[in-house]
């Protein structure tokens, strides 16, 4: 019921003979109204036809982060050098300075062709 789009909450409402007018809380609540404790359990229970609780937590799963630590920075450095290539100066400015304030450091300086760039 959460899903469906106003549209579908009308034509449920208009194929179950309840009223098909308000906005869309009230169309769900019309359909939440039909919906009986009991056939809400046996829904969920159709849907646990999988393992049990205990069965999922012996599953022995390790999350490993494989993801790029410096992914920000090199994908504002990017968009400078985009931007700056297109000419919208003002634009790279913005971001050459978001750079240089949120993920520049020490270890890993802006490049000089971003400077260069972005004031050509």
């Amino acid at each position: 019921i959460a899903s469906l789009s106003f549209r579908e909450l009308q034509r449920e409402c208009k194929a179950r003979g309840l009223p098909a007018m308000g906005n869309t809380g009230t169309l769900r609540g019309h359909l939440r109204g039909l919906v009986t404790p009991d056939a809400a359990a046996e829904d969920t229970q159709a849907v646990k036809k999988g393992l049990s609780e205990e069965e999922m937590c012996a599953i022995d799963i390790n999350f490993c982060d494989e993801s790029d630590p410096d992914f920000d920075f090199k994908d504002t450095l990017r968009q400078v050098m985009e931007t700056s290539e297109v000419g919208h100066w003002k634009s790279a400015t913005r971001k050459l300075k978001k750079l240089s304030r949120r993920y520049a450091s020490p270890e890993k300086p802006i490049p000089l062709e971003a400077y260069d760039q972005t004031l050509r």
